[in-house]
């Protein structure tokens, strides 16, 4: 839901007892072309912003494909290797295999069976150290100030353009 309000958009519901549910997710036209912007590396910073070039693994935590493939892109643009995982399980494996490589988590707040908050904990208790990037579809300014406290955590909020998304890993460095 704030994924589409991010959107400017809708749902409409229609449920029938017995029968299922149809889902309508209605956004807006927009008249610009799609374009993926600023994900440039011009040799002596990330995304062009101003800071360091990456050097390093970045671990993509995400059970949505379509954001762990846009991650990738994005963090190998900006000269970072990705790794992915779909859950917070499978991430938290990857992340003891590759600890010694790992410069930094990008991790999705809300994912089935571990959590964003949980695989945090973990990872941080490996590693004290590691610079965190949460991704959220809404904000939540309590989970934000518990899960904080102690940890190089940066924040975004889904939607995100690929600009923001860089301008939030060159914050977390």
């Amino acid at each position: 839901m704030g994924i589409v309000r991010g959107h400017h958009g809708t749902i409409f519901i229609d449920s029938q007892l017995g029968r299922g549910s149809i889902f309508r997710v209605i956004f807006p036209v927009s008249e610009r072309s799609a374009q993926v912007e600023g994900i440039q590396n011009n040799g002596n910073s990330i995304g062009g912003v101003g800071g360091r070039t990456g050097e390093g693994t970045i671990l993509i935590i995400d059970d949505e494909p379509a954001i762990r493939d846009l991650v990738s892109t994005l963090v190998s643009s900006v000269g970072f290797a990705p790794i992915t995982a779909h859950d917070g399980r499978e991430g938290i494996a990857m992340f003891k295999e590759n600890v010694a490589d790992i410069v930094a988590v990008v991790v999705d707040r809300t994912m089935p069976e571990m959590n964003g908050e949980e695989v945090i904990r973990e990872i941080t208790r490996m590693q004290k150290d590691t610079r965190v990037i949460v991704s959220r579809g809404y904000l939540e300014d309590e989970w934000i100030q518990k899960i904080a406290t102690g940890h190089d955590t940066t924040f975004i909020e889904k939607p995100y353009r690929p600009r923001a998304f860089l301008e939030k890993l060159r914050e977390a460095f």
